[in-house]
């Protein structure tokens, strides 16, 4: 990726008090702008509220800083760190053409809504305040599982410093310090199938296979035009106490083998005595040696 900076005059603007109020549509979503929240070489981020109240960031960034390379394939791998508790979730995201407050000129900009982090940066917590060797061990532990979750899904935190890390109270609002946990935000090709469901009543023949066989398609094809990356393998989990597979067979699924059990809860796993199937279906001739470069 080719950085462009952001021009200062364009930049000045997003930050200035006049930007308050300004509405942003993002994939049918209107948000309201507020107060300024941070700001980069490539973007400004600023806190929004959608038209029910919620609480969002959004940041704009020059389209040119993606020049030669579409966005789209870092936001695949973004999306998929949404389940991460120590990463800030992308809501969503467009490229919106919006009339600067003051000079009234009208400029594009990549719009990108993730989760409002309330907190302390890492820089402004530690300033003058006592660190309990138990709020280290645990804003240890989030910082290697959050590094390890994006390494996982091909994602490099390229700006990674302490104001680009919040701490903020954990979901039950506890207030001591040990209590805190910690966010990365401005985060900067395995598809699973969670759920598979066809109600008892439904009575036709071989329905199953040919929902999975037509799904399949349909799924390529609309992944890659929203994610901008096309997946190679498709994988499920099949609960062998309670079914066989058998639809998945029919339908050129591969059983590979069976998990031991285990089901994470937090920062570990723990085994929940449920051995499920693993079956695979691959869309690459050489979909492992892929997925192994």
């Amino acid at each position: 990726m080719i950085q462009v900076l952001m021009p200062k005059a364009i930049k000045g603007e997003l930050c200035s008090d006049e930007m308050s109020g300004t509405e942003v549509e993002v994939r049918g979503v209107k948000y309201v702008v507020h107060e300024l929240l941070g700001k980069g070489d490539m973007g400004v981020t600023r806190k929004c509220i959608d038209d029910i109240g919620g609480e969002f960031a959004i940041k704009f960034v020059a389209p040119q800083a993606y020049k030669g390379r579409s966005y789209l394939a870092e936001v695949a791998k973004a999306r998929k760190l949404r389940n991460c508790p120590n990463i800030a979730r992308l809501e969503g995201w467009d490229t919106k053409e919006i009339e600067l407050p003051h000079s009234k000129r009208r400029e594009s900009f990549v719009c990108f809504i993730t989760e409002y982090v309330k907190g302390d940066v890492l820089q402004d917590y530690l300033c003058g305040r006592p660190i309990s060797p138990s709020f280290l061990k645990a804003f240890v532990d989030g910082l290697c599982e959050a590094l390890h979750t994006m390494r996982y899904h091909g994602l490099h935190h390229n700006d990674m410093h302490s104001r680009n890390i919040m701490i903020c109270a954990v979901p039950e609002e506890s207030l001591d310090q040990e209590g805190k946990i910690l966010k990365v935000i401005d985060t900067g090709l395995v598809v699973n199938n969670v759920r598979f469901l066809i109600l008892p009543w439904v009575r036709i023949p071989n329905f199953a296979s040919f929902i999975l066989s037509r799904g399949v398609k349909t799924m390529i094809r609309d992944w890659e035009h929203f994610y901008g990356v096309k997946p190679v393998l498709l994988e499920t989990f099949v609960d062998k106490g309670r079914f066989k597979g058998t639809c998945y067979r029919a339908a050129n699924w591969i059983h590979v083998g069976s998990t031991k059990g285990y089901a994470r809860r937090g920062y570990s796993y723990y085994n929940h005595q449920v051995p499920k199937d693993i079956y695979i279906y691959p869309l690459h001739t050489n979909a492992l040696e892929f997925l192994r470069s």
